[in-house]
């Protein structure tokens, strides 16, 4: 039985994980990771909620919906656009701390 062709097939797909696929899915988890960490050092936001806006954010090219706005009523826009802020920065590539939103800490 030649088997050739399946394991050609397998490797490309093994080799595909490994130089594509693991490394953008870190570098999600990392940016998620620092995204919660920020936002969380600022705002006392159910943890639940936190996960939902960054998902929701990172979806939507930095921003959150007005739709989705509405879902998080008891949060006032500024604290919503500071939110969107250190979404985005957590996910930029060699970004480690989102700026100080202007505080001039």
């Amino acid at each position: 039985m030649e088997l050739s062709r399946e394991v050609s097939f397998l490797h490309s797909m093994i080799q595909r994980a490994v130089e594509d696929e693991i490394p953008r899915e870190l570098a999600w988890l990392r940016g998620y990771d620092r995204a919660f960490q920020h936002v969380e050092a600022e705002f006392d936001i159910p943890r639940s909620d936190l996960s939902a806006l960054i998902w929701m954010i990172r979806s939507n090219q930095g921003k959150l919906s007005a739709g989705k706005r509405k879902q998080f009523y008891y949060l006032p826009p500024a604290v919503i656009d500071r939110i969107e802020e250190l979404v985005t920065a957590a996910f930029q590539p060699g970004e480690g701390q989102p700026s100080d939103g202007g505080s001039g800490e």
